[in-house]
């Protein structure tokens, strides 16, 4: 990787992580809007981390997708997207959560 960039972060699985991109990459996100992809959205550590990076590195996230979302039966709806920090978050499906009773 040439001249990696790296901002820490944290996530559900992994505990305390650092996300590394190569500087030419970096430079093509500059001033632009971008459209992030991830495995699954649980609390959203890991994209507060991506939405930092973002803010700090002069680029924007405006959507995310990922395949699943983590959740209760009562946050599911059948629209596969809800907004989490104003942007739009797709998904395909449920992992679903204990229903807290």
């Amino acid at each position: 990787m040439l001249n990696p960039v790296s901002t820490n972060g944290e996530s559900i699985t992994s505990g305390k992580s650092t996300y590394f991109i190569s500087e030419p990459e970096l430079s093509l996100l500059k001033n632009k809007n971008v459209f992030f992809v991830d495995d699954v959205f649980s609390t959203g550590s890991t994209f507060n981390s991506m939405l930092y990076f973002a803010k700090t590195q002069g680029f924007n996230i405006v959507a995310c997708a990922t395949i699943l979302r983590e959740c209760s039966s009562d946050q599911q709806n059948n629209k596969n997207v809800f907004i989490y920090h104003s942007v739009p978050i797709y998904y395909c499906g449920y992992l679903p959560l204990p229903d807290n009773k």
